[in-house]
Order: C-alpha cells, then sequence, then structure tokens
C-alpha cells in the first residue's frame, strides 16, 4: 500500500471541503425539516429579536431551555422553539 504525503495547504483545503459540505447538507436538511420555512436563526438575531442578552441565551441553553444547533462554528435555534419558551417563561 502506498502511502501519501498531505501538505498543510491540502489539509486546510480538505478541512474546508468538509465544512462546507456538512453546511450544505445541514442546510438542505433543516429545509426539508421545516418544509420549506426557514425557522432557524442565529444567536444574534435571538437576541435582538427577543431582546435577552447572550449570556441569557447561554443559560437558557444549559438550563435545557432551549437547544443550540452547531454548524459551521455558528449556533443555530430554532424561532419557534424560542417563541414557545420566552412565552412560558412570562407567564411563570
Amino acid at each position: 500500500m502506498k502511502k501519501k504525503l498531505i501538505v498543510i495547504d491540502d489539509y486546510q483545503k480538505l478541512l474546508d471541503d468538509i465544512e462546507e459540505r456538512c453546511l450544505s447538507i445541514f442546510k438542505s436538511e433543516l429545509k426539508a425539516k421545516d418544509d420549506g420555512k426557514n425557522d432557524k436563526i442565529t444567536r444574534n438575531q435571538v437576541k435582538e429579536k427577543y431582546k435577552i442578552s447572550l449570556p441569557t441565551i447561554n443559560k437558557y441553553e444549559k438550563q435545557g431551555i432551549i437547544t443550540g444547533y452547531r454548524f459551521g462554528g455558528r449556533v443555530y435555534y430554532s424561532d419557534s422553539q424560542i417563541d414557545s419558551a420566552m412565552k412560558e417563561r412570562k407567564f411563570k
């Protein structure tokens, strides 16, 4: 069996390609799951829409109130799940 030497530039390109493919798969699965409705929002979008801080978002995630989906160095949240969690927290 022949062994190949991978140059660092090739290795980084390979990692970038893998990340891009995973992100593409994730996005297509989200579209299929949401029936064409984009329900995923970023941490900053959650912060702006619901007027809560990033530490509060982290706290809610650690407490299991909301679930974050990490892909490609970003965290995405289900807008409908966040909406339900915020409504529930206001009435307690």
